[in-house]
C-alpha cells in the first residue's frame, strides 16, 4: 500500500490527474472518430468502434477490480488506533496488521514549521513507553534538527539556505529498527536490531523525482543524532 496516496493530499492529485486524462481520451477519441469516418467510411468506422469501446470496457472493468482489491486489503488489513499522550497529544494511527506498522498521517502533529507523517514499523504494544519517550526526545530538539538538516542539504543540493528554507520539507518520521542495508551507503555505528528513528526531508516540497533524501538519524540507545542524505 502507498502511504502517501492515502494522505488528502495525494488523494486530491489522484483524482486531478484521473479526469485530466480522461478528458484528454474523450478529445483523442473525438477526434480518432471523425477522421475515421471520414477516411474509412461507415461501416468499417463502426467495427473500429466497437473494438475502442471494448477496450475501453475492459480498462474500466481493470481499474474497478483494482478499486476493489484496495477496498479488500483496507478491510482486511487497515484498523484505526488511537493514542494518547500527555506530550504529543492524541494521535489517529492507521495499523497495517500484515506489515505490523503504525501510520500517522499528515497534519496530527507539527515538526518544526512542517506535519510530517509519522510512522512506527514493527511497533510492539509493550514497548508503547519506550516508543513514545523517544519520540519526545526527538520533538524536544526539533528546531536544532531542522536547522541542522537545512545545514546538512544546502551542501548536498548546492542550494543557498534562503532558497532552501523556501522549498524545504519534512515529510516523515519513522521509527524503526536499524539494519546496514537501511540507509544505503551510510553504515551507522549502530548495532543491528537497535532502534532509530529517521527524520526525513525533501528540497523542494512541490517537486516529486528527488532520489537523494535529507534525513536526521536518531539512536534511540543513545539519542545520538547523525546527519546523511540517503539516495
Amino acid at each position: 500500500m502507498d502511504e502517501k496516496k492515502d494522505t488528502p493530499k495525494g488523494k486530491l492529485t489522484s483524482f486531478l490527474v484521473t479526469v485530466f486524462y480522461l478528458l484528454c481520451d474523450i478529445g483523442l477519441l473525438t477526434i480518432l472518430i471523425v477522421g475515421t469516418i471520414i477516411h474509412l467510411g461507415p461501416v468499417l468506422s463502426v467495427v473500429l468502434l466497437f473494438v475502442l469501446l471494448l477496450l475501453i470496457l475492459l480498462l474500466y472493468r481493470s481499474v474497478k477490480k483494482e478499486d476493489r482489491q484496495k477496498a479488500e486489503y483496507r478491510e482486511t488489513y487497515i484498523s484505526e488506533v488511537t493514542m494518547e499522550d500527555p506530550v504529543l497529544g492524541t494521535l489517529v494511527f492507521e495499523k497495517n496488521s500484515e506489515k505490523n506498522t503504525f501510520c500517522c498521517q499528515e497534519g496530527q502533529i507539527p515538526f518544526g514549521n512542517y506535519h510530517p507523517m509519522l510512522c512506527i514499523d514493527g511497533y510492539e504494544e509493550n514497548q508503547k513507553d519506550f516508543f513514545f519517550q523517544n519520540l519526545k526526545i526527538l520533538y524536544s530538539r526539533q528546531d536544532e534538527i531542522v536547522q541542522n538538516m537545512l545545514s546538512q542539504a544546502t551542501e548536498d543540493f548546492s542550494m543557498s539556505m534562503e532558497k532552501l528554507q523556501e522549498s524545504f520539507t519534512v515529510t516523515c518520521i519513522r521509527m524503526q529498527r536499524y539494519d546496514i542495508y537501511l540507509l544505503g551507503e551510510d553504515t551507522l555505528d549502530i548495532e543491528p536490531g537497535d532502534w532509530i528513528i529517521t527524520v526525513e526531508g525533501k528540497p523542494d516540497a512541490d517537486r516529486e523525482g528527488y532520489y537523494i533524501t535529507p534525513t536526521a538519524c536518531m539512536d534511540c540507545k543513545t539519542q545520538e543524532i547523525i546527519y546523511m542524505a540517503v539516495e
